[in-house]
């Protein structure tokens, strides 16, 4: 991939064609189909540590920036703070702490503004309320509470902006064992819901339909169900059971396809199954059965790249696994084991950039 030239004792080199200097080697500016680009190497998948200064990495969440860098928001168990981890051009990471060390940081979810800023909402273990962790112009980030006045709130979290910028927020309300959902406009203040009572709302996963409508999947831990919940354009919330056989809903990740249909892949405890429930036109729900040897489907992440393949990131417990399920339009589901070094894979969060190419962020438990 390049070509040794020396002239008058002084040796240098020229890259090939499709090739670039990069450092003191050829870097190719191109991969054959099915592989990616990543630190100057072409490969099918790309593995890298994010940060390892200390236990990090649990209750990660990812998103990505225009560019298609990752952001990587998780709980830094070491020292009881949040943890955003920010990937450079160059594929190495800029780590930093928005809160703590007062026991916050668990169960993030992350998102970009309109802005392009990364916004974390997380659950503050020590006050017990929902936070927000936004990130200013000039680095800075700013702090505050969404929901602090509800007592034991912000478990489960899932964060999303629409296309005017306004956030939305479901979360977990632990003293009241409800469904809550928080909404704040531009320059607003947050306005916050119980959406359903009566033990539910654990493992919540929020999706924003075509028409700009929140919809949120969720376990129903008295009836061990999969739920979702959608809010219409008076604002009432309408809730549905979308399975019910046997112990279902926890680990949902709700996603809509280009079609506007809603998805949702979750694990199946009595059959320790990943499930993948997808709504038809005619209304009803139909359910695949991705992996089930022999307990797989914890820790799911949905997505759809723009070919309309669902790809979900998941944890494979027996053989302690980051595994990677893939779903053509066509149908028909293949498996990749991504990562099987050490007991890895939970916590896994999934987003795809402009190329289709698959980013998954993901706690390695070994180290």
């Amino acid at each position: 991939d390049a070509t040794a030239v020396c002239v008058f004792q002084v040796c240098g080199f020229f890259c090939d064609q499709d090739f670039e200097r990069c450092d003191d080697m050829c870097c190719p500016t191109g991969c054959p189909p099915g592989q990616a680009l990543y630190g100057g190497v072409c490969a099918k998948m790309h593995v890298q540590t994010a940060d390892e200064d200390g236990n990090v990495g649990e209750f990660a969440s990812i998103a990505l920036t225009e560019g298609g860098l990752a952001l990587i928001a998780s709980y830094a168990s070491n020292g009881r703070d949040l943890l955003v981890s920010v990937q450079e051009p160059d594929a190495t990471w800029v780590s930093t702490r928005p809160d703590g060390p007062d026991d916050v940081g668990q169960h993030t979810s992350i998102a970009t503004d309109a802005d392009g800023l990364a916004n974390v909402a997380y659950y503050n273990a020590n006050s017990k309320d929902l936070m927000l962790a936004s990130q200013q112009f000039g680095g800075g980030w700013l702090v505050e509470p969404v929901d602090g006045e509800q007592g034991d709130v912000g478990e489960f979290p899932a964060l999303a902006f629409d296309a005017e910028g306004d956030a939305h927020v479901s979360y977990y309300d632990g003293g009241n064992k409800n469904l809550m959902y928080a909404t704040r406009a531009v320059g607003g203040a947050w306005e916050v819901a119980t959406v359903h009572e009566e033990d539910m709302g654990q493992y919540t996963s929020l999706a924003l339909a075509p028409s700009g409508a929140p919809h949120i999947s969720y376990y129903d831990a008295d009836g061990k169900n999969l739920m979702l919940a959608s809010k219409d354009p008076d604002g009432t919330w309408r809730t549905r059971t979308v399975a019910s056989s046997g112990d279902v809903g926890k680990y949902s990740s709700l996603a809509f396809d280009a079609q506007g249909f809603a998805h949702i892949s979750y694990y199946h405890e009595g059959n320790r199954d990943l499930i993948y429930a997808s709504e038809s036109v005619f209304g009803f729900w139909v359910f695949e059965t991705v992996e089930s040897v022999p307990n797989v489907g914890k820790h799911t992440s949905l997505a759809f790249n723009a070919q309309g393949d669902a790809l979900i990131s998941y944890y494979d417990e027996s053989a302690r696994d980051l595994k990677l399920a893939r779903r053509p339009s066509t149908g028909g589901w293949s498996i990749d084991t991504i990562d099987s070094l050490g007991d890895v894979g939970k916590y896994s969060s999934l987003a795809i950039d402009a190329l289709g190419q698959a980013h998954i962020a993901y706690y390695d438990q070994t180290n």
